[in-house]
């Protein structure tokens, strides 16, 4: 049994008045009384520090009581948040080992420090993004401070072309979203020459057509002879700073000699391996007229006569949705072997660039003819042009192997089959659809199954 022990005098007399405190008090001499309270079990100790401190009002407000290690107490000053917030940012682990006994001892945690300092984390971290998204924006706007910008066309605003969202960002920035599908190794040199504006043009319909290098003299005579502007896009393997590729570059400025001829100039690693309708592409992305012509394997001989473009009459001027220049007049889907199309420049569908890597002009064709027919629903037409395929070449580049053949028609396959489930899961994400909607739904779920096949429909 415990004894009464006498009050100690060393104890401050607000600690020995019964009342509850966070912390526990011993006694002098050798006595030592231990208090349990709530599974927590404390010894603390006097010394000659405690007894220097005195009473302690608990109703002032500008003190508080510290527990030192060992269970020892001490009076402090209190202080402000914003003296608490520099004391953690000075010296954060003394004010964390400060906070941890202070909670082992009992005492109340000080949560709005933290609280605080997470505040100001956030608002620092919110500042420097806003700064970012703010930088980005300035030099997307401001493209004359890029050394490599140039713009798309030195035009007036009475050209037949223009286009303000394209001329205010960087070359870099129109490759990388117009053409995702080119290397970031790709070099395009813009305009290297440079259709004459205001030229009288017989057809305001533009020949989009890509070549090899090695096609150069080719292509310059068939673009003299088509009977509006003609945009070309020339492939090469040469590095921008060899010799080679400037001697190209001297080559097409110094022959040239039509003014309806507008040349681009791209360098990759491979042009066996680029994708062919990336290449196309491209030459319809920088026509000068709201209506075009793509030819994927150039123009051929029939259609650069002057008494043969007469079909050119046949073409609606107001028609939304591709023509394919065929043999037959319908609207069934039985292209000819690379049949060229006529359709307005910012038509929503543009040649996919999925299947590319063993370079078909004619596999990559197709796939392109495919896709502007699923997404026509039955508005894309095919007029006959008898004299234009006495000009076309029966071949083209042979791929690889017949393994490869067999790999890219499966590669084709699965894109037409992805295209089918693609477009009826956003046909079924509408509520509600009018008649039009619904009528073309089931148009292309008919051109799936004649197409692709039965199973063309299944979500993958």
């Amino acid at each position: 049994m415990i004894p009464n022990l006498p009050q100690s005098k060393s104890v401050p007399s607000n600690l020995a008045t019964g009342r509850r405190h966070r912390v526990s008090i011993s006694g002098s001499g050798s006595y030592q009384s231990h208090l349990s309270s709530l599974g927590h079990l404390h010894r603390v100790r006097t010394t000659s520090e405690q007894i220097s401190l005195g009473p302690v009002d608990e109703s002032d407000n500008d003190y508080y009581l510290h527990v030192l290690e060992g269970g020892l107490v001490e009076q402090r000053p209190r202080v402000g948040r914003l003296s608490l917030l520099k004391q953690f940012i000075t010296d954060p682990a003394t004010f964390l080992s400060d906070d941890l006994r202070r909670m082992r001892s009992g005492h109340v945690w000080r949560p709005h420090v933290l609280v605080t300092l997470y505040s100001c984390l956030c608002i620092l971290f919110l500042t420097i993004k806003i700064h970012t998204f703010v930088w980005n924006a300035h030099q997307t706007t401001r493209p004359q401070h890029d050394p490599s910008w140039q713009p798309i066309l030195n035009l007036a605003e009475t050209d037949i072309w223009h286009s303000a969202s394209f001329l205010n960002i960087t070359l870099s920035q129109r490759l990388s979203v117009a053409f995702r599908g080119l290397p970031a190794q790709a070099h395009l040199e813009t305009f290297v020459v440079q259709a004459h504006p205001g030229s009288g043009y017989k057809s305001d319909l533009t020949a989009c057509l890509w070549i090899e290098d090695a096609r150069i003299e080719e292509a310059l005579l068939s673009a003299t002879a088509w009977p509006g502007p003609v945009s070309l896009v020339i492939v090469t393997p040469h590095t921008p700073n060899s010799a080679a590729y400037k001697t190209l570059l001297d080559y097409l400025t110094a022959k040239h000699a039509s003014t309806n001829l507008s040349v681009h100039v791209l360098h990759v690693s491979s042009v066996a391996g680029g994708s062919s309708n990336a290449y196309i592409n491209m030459a319809r992305f920088f026509a000068r007229t709201s209506r075009v012509v793509l030819f994927p394997d150039g123009i051929p001989r029939s259609a650069r006569s002057s008494h043969n473009t007469h079909w050119l009459d046949k073409l609606s001027v107001d028609t939304p949705h591709p023509v394919l220049l065929s043999n037959t007049t319908s609207k069934a889907f039985s292209p000819r072997l690379l049949a060229p199309v006529v359709l307005p420049r910012d038509h929503p569908v543009w040649c996919t660039e999925r299947c590319y890597m063993f370079g078909s002009r004619l596999l990559d064709w197709e796939d392109c003819l495919w896709r502007l027919w699923l997404e026509s629903a039955g508005e894309a037409s095919s007029i006959a042009v008898p004299h234009l395929w006495n000009g076309f070449k029966n071949a083209t580049s042979p791929l690889v192997s017949p393994f490869a053949i067999k790999i890219r028609l499966r590669w084709s396959a699965k894109y037409r089959s992805e295209a089918c489930a693609f477009t009826l899961k956003r046909s079924q994400a509408f509520e509600s659809l009018s008649k039009t909607e619904k009528r073309h739904m089931q148009w292309r779920k008919k051109f799936c199954r004649e197409t692709v096949g039965p199973g063309a429909l299944d979500m993958p």
